[in-house]
């Protein structure tokens, strides 16, 4: 048990290590997306609304959204894993 402890707080602390890299992807595409559809907007090149630019952006950015709300949601589990093991040893009995 106090391997898999071990083992699930290596995995969560590697989980964290990552969160900030998948932010800044997700934010660099977004923002590189609306960066060059405003530019192209102002030089008349393109007819686009900013909600249009924004959903643009959305749709740009959806992979690397998804690896992030992934990333999230492993993060959460492997908190509850940390969790339940803490619990169990500390398990006293009724």
């Amino acid at each position: 048990m106090i391997t898999a402890l071990k083992e699930q707080t290596e995995k969560l602390g590697s989980l964290i290590r990552m969160y900030p890299r998948a932010v800044k992807d997700y934010e660099f595409v977004k923002h590189k997306t609306r960066q060059a559809l405003n530019q192209a907007k102002q030089e008349g090149s393109i007819k686009i609304t900013d909600e249009a630019i924004r959903t643009e952006s959305v749709i740009a950015s959806i992979n690397e959204f998804e690896t992030l709300e992934n990333l999230k949601a492993e993060i959460e589990e492997a908190k509850l894993n940390l969790e339940t093991m803490k619990a169990v040893l500390n398990y006293k009995g009724d």
